[in-house]
């Protein structure tokens, strides 16, 4: 089921290329951490954020008005530290993710403000733990889920500087909404803060009546 449900993603996203507006490739800088609570309801105050990266696929198409929906494919690597008698306690947790979702974006002039909310759905493909120097494979000792899904919000400006080709800069808030434990007697849900930035690519679109151009 799960062999199943990792290639309807890829397929997915491979149709997806064949009739958007424009495609974007983006490399982001993650600000990852928990939400955490233990059995008692308490947060652990030595828990702390941690900056991690991720790369990105994005596929947008454009309808009437400025309103756009898309999918995107992308690796982020998320987690957070932590400190328990001195010793430093490292979570790495590596995702492949499918976004879907839309949003409307301005497009008036050549910077163009975006905003956009998306679904996504998270595999786990690879969970480290690392207790100072003793090392932890977190599937293999089936302590955490290998499925994630939650709620991306995002928001940022687009700069054409050719008639098909743009720069852009996001901001994007993740929140998960899946119990990562394994055991429900402790709460942990994935929180992420992305700054992401890269490069698009305006795909012909025919005689579609909402073509565009980046810039005329």
């Amino acid at each position: 089921m799960k062999k199943l449900l990792l290639s309807l993603l890829f397929l997915t996203t491979a149709a997806l290329s064949f009739s958007q507006s424009y495609v974007s490739f983006k490399y982001s800088q993650i600000y990852s951490k928990f939400y955490y609570r233990d059995e008692g309801g308490k947060p652990d105050p030595s828990l702390r954020a941690d900056m991690r990266t991720g790369y990105g696929l994005d596929f947008k198409r454009m309808v009437k008005g400025g309103i756009y929906v898309g999918a995107e494919f992308w690796y982020k690597n998320l987690g957070a530290v932590s400190f328990l008698n001195n010793q430093k306690l490292d979570w790495s947790l590596h995702y492949l993710d499918l976004n879907l979702g839309g949003g409307y974006m301005l497009q008036r002039f050549k910077v163009k403000p975006y905003i956009g909310v998306s679904f996504y759905g998270g595999y786990l493909f690879k969970a480290n733990q690392t207790i100072a120097t003793n090392y932890y494979n977190m599937l293999d000792n089936n302590t955490i889920k290998r499925w994630d899904y939650g709620l991306n919000v995002n928001g940022g400006v687009l700069y054409a500087f050719s008639s098909v080709t743009a720069v852009f800069f996001e901001v994007m808030q993740s929140r998960g909404l899946h119990q990562l434990e394994v055991s429900n007697k402790q709460k942990l849900y994935n929180s992420a803060l992305s700054f992401r930035f890269g490069l698009s690519f305006l795909i012909e679109q025919g005689a579609s009546n909402y073509n565009y151009k980046f810039r005329d």
